[in-house]
């Protein structure tokens, strides 16, 4: 009797049984809370947050920033757009300083959500491990722009890729602009050859071990960074160099796999060519100075003499002239690490060499020395640390009277040190794009730019020794002062004639073309979102959910068939509503009112009619409105393969006969009581060609 009872005991569990009941326990709660967390305001219909912790600094991201947000309220006027910042000032002191820094003007006011923990993401907080920290930092800003107002679309304008989950989790679409991959093969190649970089500290390269280790963490750090790049419904890379890196972590290739992340395009940041290119290019490294005091001076006695004031007033025009006029270089970026300034010092020193070479040579005594100018921004106190430490570099190298520095200035500044600039500099290895290049070449100086990246596929294309050259490249302290020299010494015409190639080259990058790319891209993803606004108030009404729509493939869109009822490349999916009309989707060309041709009417008039034909656009137009149209089609088709796995009861296929061939007259005809087959599942492989999915 006793054996039998204690056959029937319970048997305890194993340890590790109730360690995993707990972990899993935990871990359920952790993302119970977080989604708590993330959807704890409601989501802003028709509304675009702008992710960009940073806006008050002065480079080329807050001008696509600014470009960007002008275009999206250009386009969508009725939408609610937000700026994510964490600089603590207002949003008419943001637009300000767009307007003064930039030249952007913004058509409407918009909204700060202040971020309080932005240093969670800067570099500068975590000396060792610094990607990986700075990943999980973004990841938690993020998820504090979300609590504090979640947006239709995420608008990410730094490259926080790590943070895009967070924002799919919080129901956002995001869209993507990328300036700079996180992690690229040409840095886990740079570590694993073991050259000391910028990134790579000399005690790494030294040693093996670090050097596995560190090589194992990128690859580690690339992977996830790929996965997170991949929660992107819509990405837009400033290179081909940037598109190149993202396509192979991120992936592109388009499928019917509702996890597929969007084909990234190159769309090139916005350079205010325009204004730049009123800048003469002839008559640059001529000095005026002896020129301009005489008649200054002259001016002046001629005034002193009359008793008036105008003698006065030229004497300060010819010092203006003084300081604009001469044979410089200028060098405009940031004073940050990566910008590489000590090469460009270097480099300046071994010129400046062979120039006081050549004048003792030549038994010259006096007359005016070439000078370069570092024109640049300061982001922080690390920065201006930098700063002090290159003025100390300088007069180390005995560069002190023919460098100068200036620091924090305004676009107006920046615009007077490019007018009589015969050369302009940058040294920075692999430059995602490199806006102050298309700005030297914009303006008339012939640039000289690192053999990486952005400058060599994209900007200074051809570059020299080519006779059609628009610049030159180098890598070496040595390569950058032959270039220099080069252009110092070379004939004027020969140099104006490079000059005026590459003005004609810059206006590629405009502020134009910037912004037809943008609608390109962000058209399909304001059609998605408008659709999900529409979804979300249904389901807050109580209303059915929208009754299922056929897409059909490419020979539905404009100018292909129109008789699908018998075609096998039919789909089911959910049908979104009718389309409304309203103000925003008029500028974006989606308003259902089309004529036969697929083209827009103008906003206020009736559609066209089919005799309308000399009024058709143009073939270029309809094949652009064809592929938006297939894109917004093919987008729509991965959300319902994701509503279907969401929700199988939802969009439950019901089962269906298979059909018999016709050439066999002798097999009987499927009755209505014959044994169902049950389709198989949307992208699976079926049997027979004959059978397809039918919605229920």
């Amino acid at each position: 009797m006793e054996a039998a009872t204690a056959s029937r005991a319970p048997t305890a569990l194993p340890m590790w049984v109730h360690v995993l009941h707990f972990c899993v326990s935990v871990v359920l709660l952790v993302v119970a809370s977080a989604l708590s967390y993330l959807r704890a305001g409601r989501r802003t219909p028709n509304s675009v947050g702008f992710f960009h912790p940073h806006t008050s600094d002065g480079g080329g991201g807050e001008r696509v920033l600014w470009c960007a947000v002008r275009e999206v309220m250009r386009a969508n006027p009725s939408a609610t757009c937000v700026v994510y910042s964490g600089d603590g000032v207002a949003a008419s002191v943001l637009a300000t300083r767009a307007r003064e820094r930039f030249g952007v003007i913004l058509p409407r006011a918009f909204d700060v959500v202040a971020l309080r923990r932005r240093a969670l993401a800067d570099p500068g907080l975590y000396p060792c491990f610094t990607m990986a920290f700075q990943a999980l930092g973004s990841a938690i800003l993020v998820a504090e722009a979300m609590h504090a107002f979640r947006p239709a679309v995420f608008f990410d304008t730094v490259g926080h890729a790590f943070g895009y989950p967070v924002a799919r989790v919080a129901g956002c679409r995001v869209a993507a602009y990328v300036h700079y991959p996180t992690v690229s093969s040409d840095m886990i190649k740079r570590v694993k050859a073991r050259r000391v970089v910028y990134n790579n500290a000399e005690s790494t390269a030294k040693s093996s071990a670090r050097t596995w280790a560190k090589t194992l963490y990128y690859r580690a750090l690339a992977r996830v960074y790929g996965a997170c790049g991949r929660c992107a419904a819509v990405v837009m890379c400033n290179s081909s160099w940037t598109e190149a890196h993202v396509r192979a972590l991120w992936g592109g290739t388009a499928s019917a796999s509702a996890t597929a992340t969007a084909t990234p395009r190159v769309v090139y940041p916005p350079v205010d060519v325009s204004a730049l290119e009123k800048l003469p290019i002839e008559g640059r490294g001529v000095s005026r100075r002896r020129a301009g005091a005489e008649g200054g001076a002259e001016g002046g006695a001629e005034g002193a003499a009359e008793g008036g004031t105008e003698g006065n007033a030229e004497i300060e025009e010819a010092k203006e002239e003084e300081e604009e006029d001469g044979k410089y270089v200028v060098s405009v970026g940031q004073f940050r690490p990566e910008k590489d300034h000590a090469l460009q010092l270097r480099a300046w020193a071994r010129v400046k060499a062979r120039e006081n070479e050549a004048r003792r040579d030549a038994g010259e005594t006096d007359g005016p020395e070439w000078k370069l100018k570092i024109v640049g921004g300061c982001r922080g106190k690390d920065d201006e640390r930098r700063v002090a430490t290159l003025r100390a570099l300088a007069a180390e190298l005995g560069l002190k009277t023919s460098v100068e520095f200036h620091v924090d200035v305004s676009y107006e500044d920046v615009v007077r040190h490019l007018r009589g600039a015969v050369a302009g500099l940058h040294a920075m290895l692999d430059e995602h794009f490199g806006i102050c290049v298309v700005e030297y070449q914009a303006a008339g100086a012939v640039a000289i730019a690192h053999d990486s990246a952005g400058p060599k596929m994209d900007i200074v294309v051809p570059s020299a020794p080519r006779e059609d050259a628009v610049g030159f490249l180098a890598t070496t302290e040595t390569e950058f002062a032959d270039a220099i020299v080069e252009v110092m010494t070379m004939r004027a015409d020969a140099r104006e004639a490079i000059a005026a190639r590459a003005r004609a080259r810059s206006s590629k990058f405009s502020e134009a073309a910037f912004a037809s790319g943008l609608r390109d891209a962000f058209v399909p993803l304001v059609y998605l979102t408008r659709r999900d606004d529409e979804m979300e108030a249904s389901r807050r009404e109580g209303s059915p959910a929208p009754s299922p729509r056929k897409f059909e493939k490419a020979s539905s869109y404009p100018g292909g068939s129109t008789d699908h009822h018998h075609s096998r490349s039919s789909y089911s999916t959910p049908r979104k509503p009718p389309r409304p009309s309203s103000p925003q989707t008029d500028a974006l060309n989606l308003t259902p009112d089309r004529g036969r041709d697929g083209y827009q009417s103008s906003p206020g008039m009736p559609p066209r009619s089919p005799s309308s034909a000399s009024a058709s656009p143009s073939a270029l137009e309809r094949e652009r409105v064809a592929r938006l149209r297939a894109e917004v089609e093919l987008m729509e088709l991965k959300l319902a393969n994701a509503q279907k796995a969401a929700s199988p009861r939802k969009y439950r296929l019901t089962p269906i006969t298979p059909r018999k061939s016709r050439s066999s007259s002798n097999s009987p005809r499927s009755s209505p009581h014959s044994p169902k087959v049950r389709s198989a599942p949307f992208g699976a492989a079926s049997d027979s060609p004959e059978r397809r999915p039918q919605s229920s």
